[in-house]
């Protein structure tokens, strides 16, 4: 999301994530960190520009609490579904700094009561951590229980790429040492997903058996380059030019089994 960046599409978040879905009962969301840019003067990062900060930020003594004020109301429709937040690096380099978690600020506005944080360590996992949704099927003699477990992290260091399998091949050696149904990656600004199955045979050794697995990439609404000439950090480091938009995973139980497919949310 990068909110607080000049060319993060804050109006396209909230139309086509937040309204989109905000009523519906049966979805659910995962933020994997950096929803919040956090790029400010006075942090001395090297990547800050003038032009690169929303407007309505400028000339703000404390840009890091409006962003963090701003990213909060912008998710608080859909805090009760949101049922995971990892921490980015934007939002680590803030703590190593200054010794506060905007990521954790944003979850207390959410989730804290004066009462209990229970709500608020149920649902941060810090920059990686796993998670098991179950899901039931109702069908009389056929009802079932099925989970999926998900690795969960904000993404891989250097895995950006300027290539167009770059990225890809990190995911895929990177999820190959955990064990989990669906791994999902954030971090480098690309969208899109990978079914790949596994077989082997049963406990008996009678009987071929498979399992699918989905690898993840779960995009972004940080506009690579700007209309104007300013120059972007992504434009001077000539990464790939990123997809506006985000992943959707489709969870079904039938009475056969459970139905699992990806779908790519794309916005030119």
């Amino acid at each position: 999301m990068h909110h607080g960046n000049a060319l993060s599409s804050t109006k396209l978040f909230k139309e086509e994530l937040v309204n989109r879905h905000k009523d519906n009962p049966d979805c659910y969301f995962l933020d994997l960190g950096d929803g919040m840019d956090l790029i400010v003067g006075q942090a001395g990062d090297k990547r800050w520009k003038a032009s690169m900060v929303d407007p309505k930020y400028i000339g703000q003594d404390n840009p890091i609490d409006k962003m963090i004020d701003g990213y909060a109301a912008l998710i608080y429709p859909i805090k009760d579904r949101l049922i995971a937040m990892l921490d980015g690096n934007h939002s680590l380099s803030i703590l190593e700094r200054y010794g506060t978690n905007p990521t954790q600020r944003v979850a207390h506005r959410l989730w804290a009561t004066p009462d209990s944080f229970d709500e608020v360590d149920r649902r941060l996992l810090g920059y990686s951590g796993f998670l098991v949704t179950r899901f039931e099927y109702k069908g009389g003699r056929n009802s079932r229980v099925r989970s999926l477990t998900w690795n969960l992290t904000h993404g891989i260091s250097n895995g950006t790429g300027k290539t167009l399998g770059g990225y890809i091949t990190s995911m895929g050696t990177d999820a190959s040492h955990y064990i989990a149904d669906i791994h999902c990656f954030g971090h480098n600004h690309r969208l899109a997903g990978i079914d790949r199955i596994k077989i082997g045979v049963d406990t008996p050794g009678r009987k071929i058996i498979s399992k699918k697995e989905v690898v993840l990439n779960t995009g972004t609404f940080l506009k690579s380059f700007a209309d104007s000439t300013d120059v972007s950090y992504a434009e001077r480091a000539r990464y790939i030019p990123g997809e506006l938009g985000y992943m959707e995973l489709n969870v079904r139980m039938q009475k056969q089994g459970m139905e699992i497919y990806h779908a790519k949310r794309t916005f030119l």
